[in-house]
């Protein structure tokens, strides 16, 4: 399991749970917290609820073919085709299968290298590039309970289980 440095575990994770639905491919990646949203009735309650993220959505749909901070620089090895863009994930966590996740770091760090090389810096370095595995080999996702934030009206529905920690705050956090 990869987990950046600024989260903190606030709940049980199920880690038997996440291995049964890892599949062929072996990694599990989380939707990214920030660009989640909810699905069915769920979804129409957010959006009845918070109108300006319906109209913000739609506009970053049209405009961008996905929500997400998606690479736009096609000369980028992290870019992914509008028609790709499907989910967006974060970068900090992430997990899998020994072997599975030995195979995603080496191809990323080896088409990260292939941008610097040219001088290209992906818009969000490692997860633009995560984003354009994602996209490519279609993995396991997981809702963003593993990557969780509460500022996010979109969220309120799950149970968070590893907290990604507003570095203005600290760790005070209240469930």
């Amino acid at each position: 399991m990869h987990l950046d440095a600024d989260m903190l575990f606030v709940s049980q994770v199920d880690f038997p749970e996440i291995e049964s639905v890892l599949g062929l491919k072996g990694v599990a990646l989380v939707k990214h917290p920030g660009f989640f949203r909810p699905t069915g009735i769920d979804q129409i309650k957010f959006y009845m609820t918070n109108p300006k993220d319906l109209a913000r959505d739609c506009k970053t749909q049209l405009r961008f073919g996905g929500l997400g901070s998606w690479e736009r620089n096609k000369k980028s090895r992290a870019f992914v085709p509008r028609s790709q863009r499907n989910v967006y994930v974060c970068g900090g966590t992430w997990l899998g299968r020994k072997e599975e996740i030995l195979t995603l770091c080496k191809e990323l760090s080896s088409r990260i290298n292939e941008d610097l090389e040219v001088g290209i810096t992906a818009v969000f370095h490692d997860e633009s590039h995560l984003n354009w595995y994602q996209a490519k080999n279609q993995l396991t996702l997981l809702n963003p309970e593993l990557c969780f934030d509460p500022s996010y009206p979109q969220l309120k529905n799950l149970k968070p289980k590893i907290l990604a920690v507003d570095k203005n705050l600290g760790t005070k956090w209240v469930r």
